[in-house]
């Protein structure tokens, strides 16, 4: 009998401790589900307090928008009804969240509203008021949502550290979201001078949601559930929102000429963005719910393992019990000893000497088996100590326990074991999957930010010296173009090893996104040794790379930017921005070039800014600043002129004449450029209707130079149109030129403009050929009716190998049926060589330099005086 007693005293034992565990499993279950209830309540708050917010703005005198505008949302005709049903909503609100767990009470949000009269004077007014209590909403929602993953993590149910997880990301997309509503918002009623510089804030805002929203689909639990379904749904952007922020960063919403507040069509667009927004926060909820009810089934799975092991508890000690009653007056010694220690270990006492083996022969056996009890109860603590601080490696885990019993436990402490071990790695797995780049295993954005916010200081500058190595690939598209995506991959992933292999050991290397890397070397303020190491990471990326059955030569370019004492910042952040900045002057220099930002560089920006700023000022009407010069193209064979080329140039007040390479790129760079082709397409169209009395000059073609950025704004087609239309200008008198390198960015999309441009009647010319990457068959796909060759050529015709290059391109054009103009002929030998190869017209210094209309009308006249006299 001894031998079923002391075996269920030893399993009571067990059985206690496994009730204890459950016990804290439901615990923790609940307390998962209660802060979500309290996340739930204050995101409640958040968007009521959202609503108050912008409901303030809207409703001020200065930038109510009209009542049909409002009309067309469901926010919008909620705020029609007034600021009281909203703060009433905010009210409610804040009384729903529990007293211990509200950020504010009644009477801070009344003494906030005290003062509204005040609020209207401005936007950012009305966000100063509200922003500390949303600020303090926002942190006790953080709080909570890090007590709800840990308290998941602790439970060890991966479905709950899942929707956690997910969770955790929806909550954070309606920042972002109300991020982007404010920052269009703020442009669109922007003072012209202050549109370039909110722009580039609408950029980021849109950059910092998709960032948000691709780690919340990485992160989103149950892809065919609720929450995916709403995502997919009402959260997806509006397609208002969508048109609206790609004409901000096409540039269209800092035109200068646009009115503030103007075109509507944004308004409807930020009140249909402010719904969306809402949104953002029903998705917040829904996450909330399904969390919740997970976390009650965890709690009851727990319940039910708890009653099932105490009722197995009491049914060891009344056997237990029942067997010392019916065997204790033969035994009572030896039993009462045996009890004893039953207490004591009961109590959680396994530290026990052994018990003596005398007495009766089956209280002796009984006596030893329960010294084996005990060692192995004792094993057993060891075991559950081992698990409890995840040591996995411990000897004791690999001890075998005796008997079945001691089999069938050692099997749950493997079992247990592996599932520690399992949970440990899905947790590792997930936090590195957090903060690297699937496709190269660096570091990804969000890692970046961190390591760059961890320099930061109090005052919000660095604390320590760091330096920062930005690079960038030159054509990388293009690969992904011609080879497609896999052989993209290959490259990218390659060289990402590389940079990795050259980086020291403290750095932290990342893939900021597409085709752009960053290095960054905390405790390093030497820009030389920065400077040195972009310049190895640039030619171990030259290396050839094979892909497939093909070689690779892929050039880059970096910038380099470093802190330190002497050369602060406004934050870390600025660091990767200067490097950014250096990148940019590095690709303008050419593949392979390594730039670094010093005080010079700076200065230089901020002249760049300057030039912008003014030069967005000139393309204003009255302005009179942009003047147009005109360069004639004459036949090969009878000198005849059969076109002009236009060229604009810049007269500031102040400075004088601006050279085109002082302030083309610089529009380029910041989207001006768009608008200075529109304004020298309508001044040319003038000039065309001008001249239509004129000799010499009424049927002449003028070409347009165009960037590639206009090329591909989707208005361009009918701002050429319109140009035309405005001063009744045949097509054919027009011809639209854009470089080779131009339609490399997207040649689908700049093949369709062009074949636009040509329905128009409007001639098609590629300008600077020979210097880019257009292929023979890319070639032919074109609609193109000229080629232009480089200037770069025809001054070094007298080198055997550009004289051939050069005959080969006309014969070319030749088989193609297109028309070829040679730029930059400026001596009597080009002007032979380029007879002798066929070439069908010219242009350059020999003939005349650029001129304006009115030289250019006596440079005309003066050609045609010995033929009028003769």
């Amino acid at each position: 009998m001894l031998a079923v007693v002391i075996p269920m005293l030893a399993l009571s034992v067990v059985g206690a401790r496994v009730v204890a565990d459950r016990h804290e499993d439901v615990r923790r279950a609940e307390r998962v589900r209660d802060a979500v209830q309290v996340v739930d309540g204050l995101i409640h708050l958040r968007s009521a307090l959202f609503a108050e917010q912008v409901a303030s703005e809207l409703l001020a005198p200065q930038w109510r928008p009209p009542d049909e505008v409002l009309q067309a949302t469901e926010f919008g005709r909620v705020a029609l009804r007034g600021l009281g049903e909203l703060e009433q909503a905010t009210d409610a609100a804040l009384l729903a969240v529990p007293p211990a767990r509200r950020p504010f009470e009644v009477d801070d949000l009344a003494l906030v509203r005290a003062d509204r009269d005040e609020w209207s004077r401005s936007s950012v007014t009305i966000r100063a008021r509200l922003r500390p209590l949303a600020e303090q909403v926002n942190e006790l929602i953080t709080f909570y949502t890090a007590e709800v993953r840990t308290t998941a993590i602790a439970l060890g149910d991966n479905d709950l550290i899942a929707a956690g997880t997910t969770f955790q990301r929806a909550i954070q997309l309606p920042d972002t979201t109300g991020e982007i509503v404010a920052a269009v918002s703020d442009l669109w009623v922007a003072p012209p001078l202050a549109r370039v510089r909110l722009q580039s804030t609408v950029i980021g805002a849109h950059a910092r949601y998709d960032t948000t929203a691709e780690l919340f689909e990485a992160a989103l639990f149950e892809p065919g559930g609720r929450v995916a379904e709403f995502w997919a749904g009402p959260m997806r952007m509006p397609e208002s929102l969508a048109n609206l922020l790609d004409q901000t960063e096409a540039g269209e919403l800092s035109d200068p000429q646009r009115k503030s507040g103007e075109p509507l069509a944004v308004g409807f667009a930020l009140l249909e963005a402010i719904d969306w927004t809402f949104a953002a926060d029903e998705l917040s909820l829904i996450a909330a719910e399904d969390l919740t009810v997970l976390a009650g089934d965890v709690a009851a799975d727990a319940r039910g393992a708890e009653r099932l092991s105490g009722g197995l508890v009491l049914l060891a000690i009344a056997v237990s019990v029942a067997g010392a009653v019916l065997f204790g007056r033969s035994i009572i010694r030896p039993v009462r000893r045996l009890t004893d220690h039953a207490e004591r270990i009961g109590s959680g006492e396994l530290t026990l000497e052994p018990l003596p083996l005398d007495g009766p022969p089956d209280v002796a056996a009984a006596s030893a088996a329960f010294n084996d009890v005990v060692g192995t109860l004792h094993l057993l603590e060891q075991k559950s100590r081992a698990l409890a601080d995840i040591e996995l490696d411990h000897p004791a885990l690999r001890e075998t326990l005796p008997g079945e019993l001691g089999a069938a436990l050692q099997r749950s402490t493997e079992v247990l074991s592996t599932s520690i071990a399992e949970r440990e790695n899905l947790r590792s797995q997930l936090l590195h999957d957090a903060t690297h780049d699937s496709l190269t295993g660096l570091a990804n954005r969000g890692a970046l930010m961190d390591a760059l916010a961890a320099l930061g200081g109090g005052d919000g500058t660095p604390s320590a010296p760091a330096a920062l190595v930005f690079i960038d690939l030159d054509g990388f598209k293009l690969i992904n173009d011609r080879l497609g995506h896999a052989a993209g991959d290959v490259v990218l992933q390659t060289t990402a090893a590389r940079i990795s292999d050259l980086a020291p050991p403290l750095a932290t290397v990342s893939r900021l996104g597409g085709d752009e890397f960053v290095v960054l070397l905390p405790g390093s303020s030497e820009a030389a040794a920065a400077e040195q190491l972009a310049v190895d990471i640039v030619a171990a990326i030259g290396d050839p790379i094979a892909v497939d059955a093909q070689v690779l030569t892929v050039r880059a370019c970096a910038g380099v930017a470093a802190v330190d004492d002497a050369d602060p910042v406004p934050g870390p952040t600025h660091l990767l921005q200067r490097a950014d900045l250096a990148v940019y002057d590095a690709k303008a220099a050419g593949p392979g070039s390594v730039v670094c930002y010093d005080a010079a560089f700076g200065q230089r920006v901020a002249e760049q800014t300057d030039i912008e700023v003014a030069l967005a000022a000139a393309l204003d009407p009255d302005a009179d600043e942009l003047r147009l010069m005109y360069q004639p193209i004459v036949a090969t064979t009878t000198g005849a002129l059969v076109g002009l080329e236009t060229l604009v140039r810049w007269d500031r007040p102040g400075h004088g004449r601006v050279r085109p390479d002082e302030f083309v790129p610089i529009a380029e760079r910041s989207g001006l450029i768009v608008h200075v082709d529109r304004w020298v397409l309508r001044a040319v169209a003038r000039q065309l209707a001008e001249w239509a009395d004129q000799p010499g000059l009424a049927d002449v073609r003028v070409a347009v130079n165009v960037s590639g950025r206009t090329l591909l704004q989707s208005s361009f087609v009918s701002d050429v149109q319109a140009a035309l239309d405005s001063y009744g200008i045949e097509p054919g008198r027009l011809s639209v030129e854009v470089t080779e390198t131009a339609l490399v960015t997207d040649l689908a999309l700049a093949a369709a403009q062009l074949q636009r441009i040509r329905a128009l009647g409007v001639r098609v010319a590629i300008d600077d050929f020979g210097t880019g990457y257009t292929s023979i068959a890319q070639l032919r796909a074109l609609p193109v009716d000229d080629l232009k060759i480089d200037s770069s050529f025809i001054r070094r015709l007298g080198e055997t190998g550009d004289r051939l290059l050069v005959q080969m391109i006309s014969d070319l054009a030749d088989l193609l049926g297109f028309y070829t103009i040679a730029e930059g002929v400026e001596t009597t030998a080009h002007v032979d060589a380029l007879t002798a190869m066929g070439c069908d017209a010219m242009q350059g210094y020999y003939f005349s330099r650029p001129v304006d209309a009115k030289r250019l009308a006596v440079w005309i006249a003066d050609r045609r005086r010995p033929a009028t006299s003769s």
